[in-house]
């Protein structure tokens, strides 16, 4: 492994063009990554949308009601 290369690449600040080549490079897998992620979620969501209310987010499924104890 040519480990004076990587130290002198720890050490250089990446110009503009190469910064601009890494965040797209970033960009990029995060969006992917967003979209396995949303494929993935696709039938939760479908089960239990999620509604979103200003800055509160509701979750809106059924909730079924206590039981109750038989007095007797």
């Amino acid at each position: 492994m040519n480990t004076g290369y990587l130290i002198h690449q720890a050490e250089r600040t990446p110009s503009s063009w190469e910064q601009r080549q890494i965040d797209m490079t970033n960009a990029q897998i995060v969006a992917s990554a967003g979209r396995i992620w949303r494929a993935l979620t696709a039938p939760v969501r479908a089960v239990h949308p999620i509604y979103r209310d200003g800055d509160r987010v509701r979750v809106r499924y059924h909730v079924p009601a206590p039981r109750r104890a038989d007095c007797g």
